[in-house]
């Protein structure tokens, strides 16, 4: 919803301004659901704040959430794909 983008954009700006320095990668949730978090990220066209597409990561077949060593063995690989490329180069 517009609301629901205008809270999650106002959130991100302000971790942005508490960090200006920081990367953001701000991903889908494992449920697909709030889809416009890639607008709010395009929206926002700033290139230290990433969209992370989760789409097939996780497939909710033992419940909504992810829980215990087997999931995070499947999906902490493919979180940390995502996040390598904001972390190449970056200051100490």
């Amino acid at each position: 919803s517009l609301s629901l983008s205008r809270s999650f954009t106002a959130v991100v700006k302000a971790v942005k301004a508490a960090a200006p320095n920081c990367k953001q990668l701000l991903l889908l949730p494992f449920n697909l659901g709030h889809k416009e978090i890639a607008t709010v990220v395009s929206d926002l066209a700033d290139p230290s704040i990433v969209f992370g597409n989760t789409t097939g990561f996780y497939d909710g077949k033992n419940g909504l959430h992810p829980f215990g060593y087997n999931h995070v063995a499947m999906i902490a690989p493919k979180v940390a794909e995502l996040a390598l490329p904001l972390l190449v180069g970056a200051a100490a």
